[in-house]
């Protein structure tokens, strides 16, 4: 069963290459800061129409939350970002059910391209390669992946440098 998710952007990041675990793999009170202004985005996925986000910045004691709005669907998901290596980052929000908060997780890959962010994809084979090789696993679909919490942290901060990552949704800053 898939988890269903209460914001319109992490829905299409389930449909275009995020992991799900039911654990805690990174923080997801604040993370770092990243090169990601407060303001208007314009996001476009291939077959997908454009949407627009509108992206705060909240600071707490340098522990730094992003919360991204859709202003058509009016749905937010407020996402915590670790860096991994320079211009690569790990991106993560609460799991959530229909009814209120899972236990676990959304992790998203991320690579910032000048002014663009990219949210990337590893192909399931490549994916299922990288588990065995950090000694994570992955259930019934390459999307769970699940093992300790050091072996998911070393998956996700390898697949998120590996060259078969590819963008699937481009977010460019509009105005303020």
């Amino acid at each position: 069963m898939r988890m269903a998710s209460a914001g319109l952007l992490v829905a299409i990041l389930l449909l275009t290459g995020c992991y799900e675990s039911d654990q805690v793999v990174f923080p997801m009170d604040g993370g770092e800061a990243v090169p990601l202004k407060q303001g208007l985005y314009r996001c476009s996925a291939p077959n997908q129409k454009d949407e627009k986000l509108q992206v705060t910045v909240v600071n707490d004691a340098n522990k730094y939350k992003y919360v991204f709005k859709d202003l058509e669907e009016k749905d937010t998901d407020t996402f915590s970002f670790y860096q991994v290596d320079d211009g690569y980052y790990i991106g993560v929000t609460p799991l959530r059910q229909s009814g209120g908060a899972a236990a676990g997780q959304i992790i998203a890959l991320l690579k910032w391209d000048g002014p663009v962010m990219k949210w990337l994809e590893l192909p399931d084979e490549r994916t299922k390669e990288l588990a065995e090789k950090n000694g994570a696993s992955i259930g019934e679909f390459a999307y769970r992946i699940r093992g300790s919490v050091e072996s998911q942290r070393a998956l996700v901060r390898a697949a998120v440098k590996d060259p078969a990552a590819k963008p699937v949704i481009s977010c460019v800053f509009e105005s303020q």
